[in-house]
């Protein structure tokens, strides 16, 4: 690349930034979406915050207060892994919430409702998609929230995560839908790092030893 500038804190965080998404695989998935400069500049600021974050539920609320902010959202939720089911772990501009209740708990549903079928759910629907809403039709409804967008995080073995957005006044666009997907892309890489640094250590050295064992003992053999 060249630099215009003879600014060299400018160009250091210019080649910071690059070296930041270049750094994830997705960068070379997304590669096509370097022409559009929002895409671009807005996943690659988000990764750099997300890079500063130490631990794991300060990277879940940038990463939900950042989309919501970029993308106008009423709010923004992620949900992880946690056994068989999706846990919220963080909403848009709420530092607490009672995991009991039961406006966590419908949000929960649209998550697994995502996570079980390992799809982008868009509601409402477009025409070509055979997704089941049920969960999203009936959060809508209840809470009276007319556009909500649900997007996997996936590593290259499973779905550890949902993104849940929801909007009151418009719905998304294809480059909406497009920057999300890009940016949850690149985020869940560190989200998962950041993950399992908090765990304990007994729980980091069980899952070490699951990992390794699993090529021996796993289901198919």
């Amino acid at each position: 690349y060249y630099i215009e500038s003879t600014d060299n804190t400018s160009i250091g965080h210019t080649l910071w930034r690059l070296k930041a998404l270049s750094n994830s695989p997705a960068f070379f998935q997304y590669k096509n979406l370097l022409k559009e400069t929002f895409h671009f500049t807005t996943a690659l600021d988000i990764s750099i915050f997300l890079n500063e974050n130490k631990q794991f539920l300060a990277a879940a609320m940038t990463l939900c207060n950042e989309i919501a902010s970029r993308f106008d959202c009423e709010q923004v939720s992620l949900g992880w892994q946690q056994g068989r089911y999706i846990r919220l772990q963080s909403i848009s501009h709420m530092q607490r919430f009672e995991k009991k209740m039961n406006a966590v708990q419908d949000i929960e549903a649209l998550m697994e409702e995502t996570c079980d079928q390992d799809e982008e759910i868009i509601y409402p629907r477009l025409d070509s998609n055979n997704t089941i809403v049920k969960s999203h039709e009936a959060y809508s409804k209840t809470r009276g929230i007319p556009y909500i967008a649900s997007f996997p995080l996936r590593t290259p073995d499973n779905v550890v995560g949902v993104l849940t957005c929801e909007k009151s006044d418009s719905q998304f666009t294809e480059k909406d839908i497009t920057g999300i997907r890009l940016i949850c892309d690149l985020s869940t890489p560190k989200l998962k790092e950041l993950k399992e640094k908090d765990k304990w250590v007994g729980a980091r050295m069980l899952a070490y030893v699951k990992n390794i064992l699993s090529p021996i003992f796993g289901i198919e053999h």
